[in-house]
Order: C-alpha cells, then structure tokens, then sequence
C-alpha cells in the first residue's frame, strides 16, 4: 500500500481579485510543501446568471456607489444578520448551485479545505465537517460576520489584531485564529 500525498482545496469565489490572488498563493505554497492542490473558483460551478448578478453587482456598486456598498456590508455585518433574510438568500442560492463543486472536491477527496471567501463554505461544511477540516483565510484587515461562523470554519488566517478582537467578541477561541 502506498501513501497518498496529502490534498489541500483551496477555493476563492472570483469577486474582485484578492480572493484569487490569495488562493493561487496558497495552491503555489502547497505545491513547494509536497501537498497536491486544487484551485477552484466557487462562482465557476454556479448557474451563470447567480455568478453574474453576484459577481457585478459587488463591483458596481464598490465602483459607482461605494457608500451602499458600505451600508450593506455595515448592516450585515451582526450576528443577527448572520441568520436574516440576506443570509438566507445566500444559503439557498449557494445550496441550489453547490452539486458541481461538491462532486468535483468529492472526485478530489482533500484532507483539508481553505477558502479565501465565504461564498459555497456553508454547503461544503456540511458536506465535509468533521471529514477535512475547513479553514478561512480572511483576505481583509477587518472580518465580517460572515467570516466568523464556528459552524462552517475550524479555523482562521487574519491579517490584523483588530480582526483577532472580533473574533475574540464573538466568542471564537482565539487559539483556532491564526494572525498571518
């Protein structure tokens, strides 16, 4: 019986392009480490119309409008809103449209998954908790309530102490959160 080399996913939803840049990072880093790697855009595996509208909307309006923007992302960013109308407009666009990427990481069978945005991590947590543990690295100084869900996340990569402090308010054991 031979071993296997160890499997890494990283998945990155393709809005704006830091979440890429970062998945790409760390599928390269993998790569030097001996660790076969996946690199997978989340919004490549949804219906077209889902991955536009979410993917243009998020541009234009930090384009053309960045105070809604800022308005929306203030007023989600809650543990209230974390279980709102909003994310549970996400949970079942994300729900109706996982299946191609939940085959191809099953096709995969990584032993640990990272993604760079929140997007589709809901849908793979409940396919792959306590199977692979899931980690988020936050490409942002600051996190978002989103970011933070002990449901879908084992651990965290933050960039800054201010962030550390909100997952600490949270009530996240700040030993899973890794300032990176």
């Amino acid at each position: 019986m031979t071993d296997r080399k160890k499997r890494a996913a990283v998945i990155y939803s393709s809005i704006g392009t830091g979440h890429k840049t970062a998945a790409y990072a760390l599928c390269e880093w993998f790569s030097k480490v001996n660790v076969d790697t996946i690199c997978l855009d989340a919004l490549a595996y949804v219906n077209p119309i889902i991955r536009g509208i979410y993917a243009r909307s998020y541009l234009e309006m930090v384009r053309k409008a960045p105070q809604i923007w800022g308005y929306f992302y203030e007023s989600t960013d809650s543990p209230e809103a974390s279980i709102g109308f909003l994310a549970g407009l996400h949970e079942l666009t994300v729900k109706l449209n996982a299946r191609k990427l939940l085959k191809v990481l099953a096709d995969f069978s990584p032993d640990v998954i990272i993604f760079t945005h929140f997007f589709a991590a809901s849908a793979v947590s409940q396919e792959y908790k306590g199977k692979a543990p899931i980690f988020l690295v936050n490409t942002d100084f600051l996190s978002h309530v989103f970011h933070r869900d002990q449901e879908v996340y084992d651990g965290w990569f933050i960039a800054s102490e201010e962030a550390l402090l909100q997952y600490e308010a949270d009530g996240i054991d700040v030993k899973k959160v890794h300032i990176s």
